[in-house]
């Protein structure tokens, strides 16, 4: 009995030692949080910030009223079509890149399916874009892959 109450005894000195370096070091990393804080960047959009999925496919839907899909040859592979798009603020499209240049360069049956996306994207019906004017943030720059196998 008396070997556990001395082993009791040492651990309180020590902790007794320990806490002074305990409080210093948890308020030293509050402080350093603090700093880092303050020169972070902004937070990320929240979900209410985001384009729902709703938003999205109403977008994808707008689009793909406007495309006129190529006849592909049967078998021929994947058309998919990835398409960065630049968008003005009043919601009219200041630019749209196929991703895959290299692709688009090579593979002549790729390159009319890509075409046919960028002409849809810029055709006048489709325009303005049906986006949240609140989230253009969100929606300024865009990816959207169109695929033709979706339009069956």
């Amino acid at each position: 009995m008396m070997k556990g109450r001395r082993q009791e005894s040492e651990v309180r000195k020590i902790l007794a030692r320990a806490t002074p370096i305990l409080l210093f070091v948890t308020l030293f990393l509050i402080f350093d949080f603090c700093l880092l804080s303050a020169h972070a960047d902004p937070l990320p959009p929240t979900s209410n910030d985001r384009m729902t999925l709703h938003e999205v496919d109403a977008l994808r839907h707008q689009v793909e009223q406007c495309w006129n899909v190529p006849i592909t040859p049967p078998n021929a592979g994947n058309f998919a079509v990835k398409v960065r798009l630049n968008i003005n603020p009043d919601r009219t499209v200041k630019s749209a890149d196929v991703v895959d240049q290299n692709r688009m360069a090579k593979d002549p049956n790729f390159k009319i399916v890509a075409e046919s996306v960028i002409h849809a994207i810029f055709n006048p019906k489709c325009s303005p874009l049906e986006l949240p004017e609140s989230k253009y943030d969100q929606w300024k720059t865009i990816d959207f892959t169109f695929d033709p196998r979706d339009m069956l």
